[in-house]
């Protein structure tokens, strides 16, 4: 018994740490091309420049005017403890991302434990997370993805757990809110979606939760809770300035100092809500296994389509986050078809969820309006492999996938199939895409190009590196980056100006950037000398070259 036990709560976990830990011996490698998963190695120093300043000089920002609103502290702060564990290099870097994703498999794994008492659907939910393709690549390259996912399903869990303790509003809501607030400002400043999430399941509903209907609070206790939970905000926030007080950072000027560079990303635009999604083929959760965007589709309208049976509070609260998320892409432009990859814990909660329903609850099931919404989303993803046909002319794995699986879904809805096979073989076909690929990329044909590039400029140490994309070399080697460039965003005759004026030192100095920036860099007295990676090697798919300062100044 003890056995059986183990297998169905600790062995789910244990099967996915392995596959994690196991992703260790490919931390070094180079991700996929950008136009594919959307990342790219020179981003991944930005992310953590104060912690690799703090690291390498005991100074956090140096000269880069460096601000601390927009970069993850969390992140930044067990990058720092990792460098120092690891050193400089790959593992030093990237361990962060690993690390998160273990905590964020954690938690996902107690959530999905309360959602399906079904054993082998359990193990089977939990390979689809940790083997899918975009999440492993987003596993070990250094990306704010990582921590933002751990910090969002985190969040679920303690929404959930609290609110089976205590469903009535109360004080404690202070203490409760001061931490989700937290954990957004600490993670990333597009996690904001998890106040809104927390504060509609915390404030605004009240259990013990109704399997027929949503049960709302009265208007007393919401008056009573929003005050509760302001005041927890302005808690963290007091928090949070006490933090940026401590680095000498001025947090006012610093926020509104970043949203000038970032304001073309912000406003109202309903549009966006529209435009995000018929982008999510786009996503770096579906792009290789649209057939995944099918099944998500359907495990949501599961839940309502089996009357509620299975609408427990931990699928609302789940909902509440993936419609939170959706709703910040009207106010805020933050390319959500590359960070949708943080729901994938969530989606696969719905799916396990909607398995579950769907299949104990078949003869409850309207079957005309499962079969319309069916076809309907399969019309909307027909529409989106014809936006994105070039992608999926030499990518048929997932085209094949998906068709098969889109046949055994209505063959199994219109015939109601009772064979326990169809969910074992719908598993299969979402695995296959997850499991082609990261073989074929990091098992049969791994590169190191950017290692092998960053260790070759170890013979420039104790050089400063100017602007550019010199931020994003640093591992490796102890070049000296001056200059973030991301910084200015579309403020580049600042830019190129600031270039110069530091270039001016007494010292040759060098830069790093794109080869058809050339002509700029000749205007302020660079010029190229090396090309240290080919586009054919470069997952932005342009050359990188070595800029030096042609006369010492």
């Amino acid at each position: 018994m003890r056995s059986n036990n183990f297998l169905r709560t600790k062995g789910v976990f244990l099967l996915g740490l392995l596959i994690m830990l196991l992703k260790l011996f490919i931390i070094d490698m180079d991700p996929p091309v950008w136009k594919e998963t959307l990342y790219q190695p020179i981003d991944e120093p930005y992310y953590v420049y104060p912690a690799y300043n703090y690291f390498e000089t005991g100074d956090l920002f140096m000269a880069d005017n460096a601000v601390v609103f927009g970069n993850s502290i969390l992140l930044n702060v067990i990058t720092y403890f990792s460098l120092d564990i690891f050193g400089d290099n790959y593992m030093g870097l990237r361990f962060s991302s690993i690390l998160f994703g273990i905590i964020a498999l954690f938690f996902f794994v107690l959530l999905l434990i309360s959602v399906t008492s079904n054993v082998k659907l359990r193990y089977a939910v939990v390979l689809c997370f940790v083997l899918n393709f975009s999440f492993t690549t987003a596993n070990i390259i250094l990306e704010p993805t990582m921590v933002r996912m751990m910090a969002a399903i985190f969040c679920l869990w303690l929404v959930v757990r609290w609110k089976e303790k205590q469903a009535e509003v109360g004080k404690s809501l202070i203490w409760k809110s001061a931490l989700i607030c937290l954990l957004f400002l600490f993670s990333y400043p597009t996690n904001a979606f998890l106040v809104l999430a927390a504060y509609i399941a915390l404030v605004l509903t009240k259990t013990p939760w109704q399997q027929e209907n949503v049960k709302w609070i009265n208007f007393n206790d919401f008056w009573k809770g929003s005050i509760y939970f302001g005041i927890g905000g302005l808690i963290s926030l007091f928090i949070y300035f006490l933090i940026n007080l401590s680095l000498d950072v001025d947090m006012l000027s610093d926020i509104f100092d970043r949203g000038s560079k970032y304001e073309g990303r912000t406003g109202f635009n309903p549009r966006g809500l529209v435009v995000n999604f018929f982008k999510l083929v786009l996503a770096n959760s579906f792009r290789f296994n649209p057939l995944w965007l099918v099944v998500s589709v359907l495990a949501i309208a599961g839940v309502f389509l089996s009357k509620w049976k299975r609408f427990s509070f931990t699928v609302f609260a789940t909902l509440l986050f993936v419609g939170s998320f959706m709703l910040q892409t009207i106010f805020v432009n933050d390319f959500p078809w590359r960070k949708l990859i943080i729901l994938l814990p969530f989606l696969l909660l719905l799916v396990a969820n909607g398995c579950e329903a769907i299949w104990d609850n078949r003869n409850n099931i309207n079957k005309k309006r499962l079969i319309s919404i069916t076809a309907s989303s399969l019309l909307v993803l027909m529409l989106l492999i014809y936006w994105e046909q070039v992608f999926f002319n030499s990518h048929l794995v997932p085209l094949v996938t998906t068709a098969l699986g889109i046949i055994l879904i209505f063959y199994a809805i219109v015939r109601k199939v009772n064979s326990k096979t169809v969910p074992v073989v719908l598993f299969v076909l979402l695995l296959l895409p997850e499991i082609y690929y990261t073989m074929q990329h990091y098992l049969i044909n791994p590169t190191y190009h950017y290692k092998n590039m960053y260790k070759s400029l170890s013979k420039y140490d104790g050089y400063n590196f100017i602007g550019g994309s010199s931020m994003g070399f640093r591992v490796y080697n102890q070049t000296v980056p001056l200059l973030s460039k991301y910084l200015y965003y579309d403020r580049m005759d600042e830019y190129w100006n600031d270039t110069e004026k530091l270039s001016h030192n007494g010292q040759k100095d060098y830069s790093i950037d794109y080869d058809f920036l050339e002509e700029e860099y000749r205007k302020i007295g660079f010029k190229p000398v090396k090309l240290l990676m080919p586009a054919e090697n470069s997952v932005s798919d342009k050359d990188i070259i070595l800029y030096e300062e042609i006369e010492v100044k």
